[in-house]
């Protein structure tokens, strides 16, 4: 109950001084949290405390920038229906409150479209704004949705577009003076420059570790732990690597990021693939397809639980998946950052079943990227050459030769990006396409590069 006391003047005054300078304080500490440290969990809170302030004292512009800074500068923060209407609201009910002409405004109404494009796996609306940030000059608004576009853009068929998104916002974190918009731009050139078969990725690993070495930031610093583990993975270091899934996962949490557990899940899979031992996962991929937590444009749960079903020996279970996944057209599967490690998983698993069909539609979704590797999420995790799914797909529909071509490029690429576990399993394939084919030499040829596999799995 407000005493007679409270009620003065003198004491009103005091008091929403004071709640003034709370939010000023709470508004600053999430800024440094967030852009600085790289804190998500941490700033969220600063800034939920900000915006109950800036609630308390009708400061429009304080919940503002407190709603920003509590979703950031990352979309589907919050990947519950429940999460995803509460973000909505609070976001409409502060963009209603605010001049439409503002720059805050115009932030507010990016995010919401922004949101809206990836819920959709589109991005039309998003690169529509991006261009009138460019031509309103505002460097903040700008970046932001440099990272919005970058989120809703995850298809191979966007890779160049992509770099080009993170360049751009390497040079407005300039002018922005944000660490967390150089680091962002850094460390999307990075994962860029892996999903794209770049031989300098590592360069931009290095400057990226470099940066960290300054100061750490705890958003990034996860990212580049998930690349860890995709490293170990290629080098065929799988005991190390599942130690690194472990540590990824620990700083994942820590971080709040919402895909930690499936980025480890991922890598898990990929792990126990190349060692044979993907029907263990069976169990633990049922509870992930039935999780509540899922991105609306990632179906990899489904297509790992598909093929360690196949593998498993359980072909009705793998029959469903596969169906799902295909729908009434496979063209219109979502084309996520796992979008091709996804496609690989329904290859093997329409190679298991002797789905021909759904192999062939498969390999004509995949030839335009043919000289990709299979990289999964923020370069996480990898398969290998897409040719190696290539040449898969090809020995399900009977084309031996084609499969002999893919394979022998996969053999190749896997080479020329290291990733030793995938020139195994491409010279195993390319020794089967062989025997299968059974021309003059090709006994010795499949010969060949069946010791070869075994000779360079030995070494490892």
């Amino acid at each position: 109950m407000t005493s007679e006391a409270d009620r003065t003047p003198a004491r009103q005054l005091s008091l929403v001084t004071g709640l003034s300078g709370d939010l000023r304080a709470a508004l600053a500490e999430g800024d440094r949290l967030l852009h600085t440290d790289g804190d998500l969990p941490a700033s969220r809170q600063r800034f939920e405390r900000a915006y109950q302030l800036a609630e308390q004292l009708a400061d429009v512009q304080a919940m503002a920038e407190a709603v920003l800074g509590i979703y950031g500068s990352a979309l589907s923060q919050h990947l519950t229906m429940t999460g995803a209407v509460v973000l909505e609201a609070r976001l409409q009910r502060v963009l209603a409150l605010l001049d439409p002409r503002s720059v805050l405004a115009f932030r507010i109404r990016a995010q919401l479209v922004a949101e809206a494009d990836y819920q959709r796996g589109t991005s039309a609306d998003t690169l529509r704004l991006l261009d009138e940030a460019r031509a309103a000059g505002d460097q903040v608004a700008l970046a932001e949705l440099l990272s919005f576009a970058h989120d809703c853009l995850l298809g191979p068929e966007h890779i160049g577009l992509r770099r080009e998104l993170a360049r751009e916002l390497l040079r407005a974190s300039v002018w922005t003076g944000r660490r967390s918009d150089r680091l962002s731009g850094l460390f999307l050139q990075t994962i860029d420059a892996y999903a794209a078969g770049d031989p300098h990725a590592r360069r931009l690993l290095a400057e990226l570790r470099e940066e960290l070495g300054v100061h750490d930031d705890l958003s990034v610093g996860f990212g580049v732990s998930a690349i860890d583990v995709m490293l170990a993975i290629r080098s065929g270091h799988f005991d190390e690597a599942e130690s690194l899934v472990a540590t990824c996962a620990k700083r994942g949490a820590a971080v709040g990021d919402i895909n930690w557990d499936w980025y480890a899940g991922a890598q898990l899979v990929t792990i126990r693939w190349y060692q044979g031992r993907l029907p263990e996962l069976v169990p633990a991929l049922r509870q992930r397809v039935d999780a509540k937590m899922q991105s609306p444009v990632d179906e990899s749960a489904m297509a790992a639980l598909a093929i360690a079903s196949a593998v498993g020996g359980d072909r009705p279970t793998a029959a469903a998946c596969l169906a799902s996944l295909c729908g009434t057209d496979l063209a219109s599967l979502p084309r996520s950052s796992s979008w091709l490690g996804t496609m690989n998983g329904i290859v093997e698993t329409a190679f298991l079943l002797s789905d021909a069909a759904v192999a062939a539609a498969a390999y004509r979704l995949l030839v335009p990227y043919a000289q990709l590797p299979m990289i999964g999420g923020p370069a996480a995790t990898c398969f290998g050459s897409v040719h190696h799914a290539l040449g898969v797909a090809s020995l399900t529909t009977g084309d031996l030769d084609l499969a002999i071509e893919h394979f022998a490029a996969a053999v190749q690429h896997n080479l020329a990006i290291e990733h030793w576990p995938a020139v195994a399993a491409s010279r195993r394939r390319l020794a089967q396409a062989y025997r299968q084919r059974g021309k003059p030499g090709d006994r010795q040829a499949a010969d060949a590069q069946a010791e070869a596999a075994r000779t360079e799995a030995a070494v490892r």
